[in-house]
């Protein structure tokens, strides 16, 4: 691929194959992988029209990870490397995490798909004028923008290995979960201020991070201690909470769910009283992270 023409490309900030988990698989020959899928998409600059797109189709921008001067032997494209290593084993991890066979390997794959999430949004770009101009150092070239991106995929792992993480699963008598364009979603218990992060992965499951609660015994990466199961409320407190996660662009869901999603709006978040979780009890959406028994990691089902 010539210089001009990576420059012109529509990069994908957020997996065509993840997007396609939460539509509808196409059953044409020759067509039939998730990037092909129709999902649902409603747009913040046009709120009252859902459409459906193929997922190939949704979250591109032009030469979103584009560097003019890349360092010596490195293409201009060469950030996309890191999300080039782990998007061809991400729908089969995601498929094992939700049937609850995943591996050690699955799992890692997982985590570099979460770590991405952190910078390969176009809102990155903004997040990271504000970082330096707070620091006095204001960008002068969108080059410098680019290598925010790779300081943050580096010092992003370390900052999740003192995280806590579940495997989040709908009811069977829930709705699905729907993705916002930056891949994740962050709410605030207004009971006890903690916080917690949600990457869908699907329309059936997700990882939620709690960070900043310690370190694991005998962990050096980012693990899952738990795995819960959400109540419908819960469900749709979190997919209210994903159209309003500040500076996304849109959201995407199932194209059954239409008339569900053209509904969500500004409304103050509720999650259930009687706790956010099945066969659980009272408890906060997050107060598993601190309990006791969240310092055990849990096995990998199916293995190394």
């Amino acid at each position: 691929m010539s210089a001009v023409t990576a420059k012109k490309r529509a990069d994908h900030y957020l997996p065509a194959a993840l997007i396609g988990g939460f539509g509808t698989p196409e059953t044409r020959k020759g067509k039939t992988g998730l990037r092909f899928a129709t999902v649902a998409v409603r747009d913040h600059n046009r709120p009252n029209i859902v459409t459906r797109k193929r997922a190939e189709k949704v979250a591109k921008k032009i030469g979103e990870y584009w560097v003019a001067h890349p360092p010596a032997g490195l293409s201009p494209n060469f950030i996309d490397g890191y999300w080039d290593e782990y998007e061809p084993k991400l729908p089969g991890a995601v498929r094992r995490l939700g049937d609850a066979t995943w591996t050690e390997r699955d799992w890692e794959t997982i985590r570099k798909h979460v770590v991405a999430e952190a910078v390969r949004n176009p809102d990155f770009e903004r997040a990271a004028a504000d970082y330096r101009a707070a620091k006095g150092d204001p960008i002068a070239h969108r080059d410098e923008v680019q290598y925010e991106r790779l300081v943050t995929l580096v010092n992003t792992p370390a900052l999740l290995a003192r995280s806590r993480f579940a495997v989040v699963r709908t009811p069977e008598d829930g709705h699905r979960f729907v993705i916002n364009d930056k891949g994740y979603t962050t709410v605030a218990d207004p009971y006890n201020g903690q916080k917690g992060v949600l990457f869908p992965l699907s329309g059936s499951v997700a990882v939620l991070c709690v960070p900043e609660v310690g370190d694991i015994p005998g962990r050096a990466d980012a693990w899952l201690c738990a795995d819960l199961t959400l109540t419908p409320g819960a469900v749709e407190g979190w997919n209210l909470a994903s159209w309003q996660q500040k500076e996304t662009l849109l959201i995407i869901g199932h194209p059954d769910d239409e008339g569900r999603i053209a509904t969500f709006d500004g409304r103050p978040l509720v999650f259930p009283a009687l706790g956010p979780y099945r066969n659980r009890g009272v408890e906060g959406a997050f107060e598993w992270a601190y309990a006791d028994g969240a310092t055990s990691a849990l096995a990998a089902p199916g293995g190394p």
